[in-house]
């Protein structure tokens, strides 16, 4: 089955039928808002949810987050054909991508409760620690100089569809990997979990972890969350009228946010090339880039790129001398820019200096934190010491109170009197008393 289809006489666009649909029931309820492929040299066990070792090289597995409160998990190697061969001499019908058709159910589902309120966190976007990495396998921050290695955030998985759900699972489990995710909500909120079920109580199964804690990070949804290319622990986001940086395991706020700019965000990407530097794409169709190194209170460039709103944006560096940057708007207009020298050409030592720059932000960031958190705890001694003083005003007896107020009344009844007379002589109204010279 040929899935795009290239003869040049049509004259109208070619509608291309979807191979797979998904089981309506089990899948969300409301719409889609963003998918993520699972990086191809690991996979997540279908029954314990584990990280493992992806030893086929093949990614099968994404995830997908919806309005409707729920990530899901899902795995697209069907299930072992259940045909059976007509003749002794035949074998078994080999699995393939069309028998998920309409039976396609994902395997592990993570609600997002709030703890406060009886809803949900609406997802609009998703992201996970681990990330793509190039055919070298790179394993911590990538070389500013390995062009095949920066287009691992960006770069695609090898997907092998005919496979059986029985070659699943079969890696070793890495040790220390990643089970965390971050989300981003249609309220601005920014969540933070960990997908490894817990043990409830009560019924003794195994059950979804609740999210371990959110904040309210923007005004408005979520449409960037964005991962560092040279950090994996930071991530970019954007929603409403403002841009973070965060960093994961940080919960105390942002590392680094923004002002609120005139215009709305649409999306963001940063530069695969400079670890400083990242774009923002807004409704009016311009594009801010923005230069750590630089300057952190505003952008370094900003340029119209279209009349409407930009809806994507994605960067890619062909050699090590030219980097494109792709930009589409909503009419589906196809903008192509070169990206400028100082934009893609790191300075000496800068992911260097940006590892330094972030752990400074999450020392000023604690360090304001625990101010914040003493200053409302000597606060509440000094209500709660007026509060025992008060109360022992008023539980105790009259006549005790009586001598101290009267000898405060008359104290400023005298101050009274002296700065009023004080006053009527500098006016001239009265005569100064004679001074005794005895």
């Amino acid at each position: 089955m040929d899935i795009f289809i290239t003869d040049v006489k049509l004259d109208h666009s070619p509608i291309v039928p979807p191979l797979v649909l998904s089981y309506l029931e089990h899948s969300h309820s409301l719409s889609v808002s963003h998918l993520h492929w699972i990086p191809d040299h690991n996979e997540i066990c279908v029954k314990s949810t584990h990280v493992l070792e992806n030893v086929s090289q093949f990614s099968h597995q994404l995830v997908t987050c919806g309005i409707d409160g729920y990530v899901m998990m899902w795995d697209t190697r069907p299930q072992q054909s259940g045909k059976k061969p007509t003749s002794p001499h035949k074998t078994t019908t080999p699995p393939s991508l069309t028998d998920l058709d309409l039976t396609w159910k994902p395997f592990y589902k993570i609600p997002l409760p709030r703890s406060e309120l009886p809803k949900t966190f609406s997802a609009t976007r998703v992201s996970l620690r681990e990330r793509q990495r190039g055919r070298r396998g790179r394993q911590g921050r990538g070389e500013v100089g390995d062009v095949e290695n920066q287009q691992v955030e960006k770069g695609s998985a090898n997907i092998h569809p005919i496979v059986s759900q029985t070659d699943a699972g079969t890696g070793p489990e890495i040790e220390g990997a990643s089970t965390k995710y971050f989300v981003g909500t249609e309220d601005g909120e920014i969540v933070w979990g960990d997908w490894t079920p817990s043990k409830d109580q009560e019924s003794g199964k195994f059950i979804p972890t609740r999210p371990d804690y959110f904040s309210y990070g923007h005004c408005g949804s979520v449409v960037c969350m964005e991962r560092s290319p040279f950090f994996r622990d930071i991530l970019l986001t954007a929603g409403g009228w403002t841009w973070a940086i965060w960093r994961e395991g940080e919960k105390n706020g942002p590392l680094l946010s923004s002002c609120s700019c005139a215009v709305q965000y649409t999306c963001g990407t940063w530069s695969p090339s400079r670890p400083g530097v990242f774009f923002l794409c807004q409704q009016n169709g311009g594009l801010e880039v923005w230069d750590l190194m630089d300057r952190s209170h505003e952008p370094t460039l900003s340029q119209n790129i279209s009349s409407l709103p930009i809806t994507s944006i994605n960067p890619f560096r062909i050699t090590s001398k030219q980097e494109m940057l792709a930009v589409g708007d909503s009419a589906g207009t196809l903008h192509i820019l070169d990206v400028p020298w100082a934009l893609k050409n790191p300075s000496t030592n800068e992911d260097g200096i940006m590892e330094a720059f972030f752990e400074r932000e999450t020392q000023r960031v604690g360090f304001s934190s625990g101010r914040t958190a003493a200053r409302a705890a000597a606060k509440r001694e000094s209500m709660t010491a007026a509060s025992a003083e008060l109360t022992k005003e008023e539980s105790a007896p009259e006549g005790e109170l009586e001598p101290v107020w009267q000898e405060e009344a008359r104290r400023e009844y005298e101050d009274y009197l002296a700065t009023e007379n004080k006053l009527l002589i500098e006016l001239g109204l009265v005569e100064p008393l004679p001074q005794d010279n005895d």
